[in-house]
């Protein structure tokens, strides 16, 4: 069974009568007669606050056009950004009349202008706009977490009443607790027309969190937030950044801060510590992660090529440097566990694996999530057998376990609460546990290379360094994306200069 039919059952379950009641779904292709349009709603029941209003004069100017509706062609692959975009231009004049029998046509396509068919624009579906209601968006769409929702996503409600049957884009969460939804929404009623609005937490709690087929979660965990993988050079006290490109390979790079000589690792004379990159605070762009000693602090990333002052996070993590470090425990991680677009730390204590949840410059308390590794605190420890990485490999927005054992490579997906049993993806990779290793030939990271949601493996094999990508439950053959940095493995090695990252 494929991923989309996967997700299908579950939507099924979430909301029994969805495939029960109504026609048949109709695909982007049929060309049958226009989907069955969703009716009004009143708004009094489930805003909060007052109602606003859209003068009938504004109504007026807003051109439509009776159905049937164009064709928009292929569905598109849109970032959170671009879908909220979308949504926003139908606001921008006015708000679009409500109708079940009208199209509105702009930049984005011609669509239906009830609700589905206006959460159809803002994903950029394809076909005719009119062949959309809330009996077959799931067919685009599979059912997350409400603590997963994130900009772009919908809340869709299709019981088989047309009393209850409406959709509506999510854009944040309107209180601390995430229980009150922002949404731009298509409705009639005491409105009849394009609102943004927030839900009542009773109203929004009837309805199921549901996750666009093809959302880009770009601008996530990149230096300049562009969704493609850049390339974090520290060299000596420097950390300069060489910025992923669309035609492949990284860029030139610029410094970003400088100071950091003493912080290539416990391990290296006269080591203070080391530093991580990721996401720290959900603003889309690539945050550095100091551990000095016993404490963990981040910078945020200016969003302008720099790093911020910083501020302590966490303390007591000073046995967290490597089990190769003296009277050492064990070492951190940082990645986003729970796919809520924040970096947590993840703890690998022994043979334990803990997640502490990032919960706004600071962590909770944390808890296990599997046991049994520890042997993989790197090859380089005595009796070690491999180590593990962290990073999404299906696509769930979610932080997975790379576990790169001897020569083989497998991985063991989120399960939210902890990971599956895992299933070998490459192997031949007996030589790439670091050149410090015996034998070493280089080093394995993972990070997303292409900006397609997917991570992709980064061999860095002596002074060269290609990709192969992600393709599903595997790795391609991969290419050489830049090549100078035989000196970049770690000063730990002999004339070593420095370590790249991937983020």
């Amino acid at each position: 069974m494929n991923v989309r039919l996967l997700r299908r059952v579950a939507l099924s379950l979430a909301v029994p009568m969805a495939l029960l009641a109504g026609p048949l779904a109709v695909s982007s292709a049929a060309a049958g007669p226009a989907a069955p349009g969703d009716p009004e709603l009143p708004v009094s029941a489930y805003y909060t606050g007052a109602v606003p209003g859209t003068s009938a004069s504004a109504l007026a100017a807003v051109g439509t056009t009776p159905l049937r509706c164009d064709d928009n062609g292929s569905d598109q692959d849109l970032t959170r950004d671009e879908v909220i975009s979308r949504a926003r231009s139908w606001l921008s004049v006015g708000g679009v009349p409500y109708s079940q029998e009208r199209c509105y046509r702009n930049a984005n396509g011609d669509y239906r202008t009830d609700c589905s068919g206006f959460v159809a624009m803002a994903w950029g579906l394809g076909g005719r706009g009119d062949e959309f209601w809330t009996g077959n968006l799931d067919n685009r769409s599979f059912p997350i977490a409400r603590s997963s929702l994130q900009a772009g996503d919908a809340l869709l409600r299709h019981t088989g009443d047309p009393d209850e049957n409406h959709v509506a884009l999510f854009v944040k969460w309107a209180d601390a607790d995430h229980t009150r939804p922002v949404v731009i929404e298509q409705t009639g009623g005491d409105i009849d027309s394009t609102i943004e609005r927030a839900w009542s937490s009773s109203y929004a709690s009837s309805y199921t969190p549901v996750r666009y087929d093809n959302i880009i979660n770009g601008n996530f965990d990149s230096f300049d937030g562009d969704a493609r993988t850049d390339m974090i050079v520290h060299a000596g006290t420097e950390v300069s950044v060489r910025k992923g490109g669309s035609g492949g390979g990284f860029g030139g790079g610029t410094v970003a801060t400088t100071g950091w000589g003493r912080y290539h690792g416990m391990q290296v004379p006269d080591g203070l510590g080391r530093v991580f990159f990721a996401d720290f605070n959900d603003d889309h762009f690539t945050d550095m992660i100091v551990h000095h000693g016993s404490d963990v602090s981040v910078r945020y990333n200016n969003g302008q090529g720099a790093f911020d002052g910083g501020r302590t996070v966490s303390t007591g993590w000073g046995r967290y440097h490597g089990l190769q470090v003296s009277g050492g425990l064990g070492r951190l991680y940082f990645a986003d566990f729970t796919g809520d677009g924040r970096a947590d730390m993840i703890v690998h204590h022994g043979s334990d694996i803990s997640v502490r949840h990032n919960v706004g410059e600071a962590f909770d308390g944390g808890h296990a999530v599997t046991s049994g590794w520890g042997r993989y605190h790197g090859v380089q420890v005595p009796d070690g057998l491999g180590r593990v990485f962290f990073a999404d490999i299906n696509r769930d927005d979610k932080a997975d376990m790379v576990v790169h054992d001897g020569s083989d490579v497998s991985v063991r997906y989120n399960t939210s609460g902890g990971f599956d049993g895992g299933r070998t993806i490459t192997s031949g990779w007996g030589r790439y546990h670091g050149l410090d290793a015996p034998n070493g030939l280089g080093r394995l990271h993972f990070a997303d290379y292409d900006g397609d949601q997917l991570d992709d493996m980064i061999v860095h094999d002596g002074s060269a360094v290609s990709v192969r990508l992600n393709v599903g439950g595997a790795f391609d053959s991969g290419r050489t994306v830049t090549s100078g940095w035989g000196r970049f493995h770690g000063i730990q090695i002999a004339d070593g200069l420095g370590r790249l990252y991937f983020s």
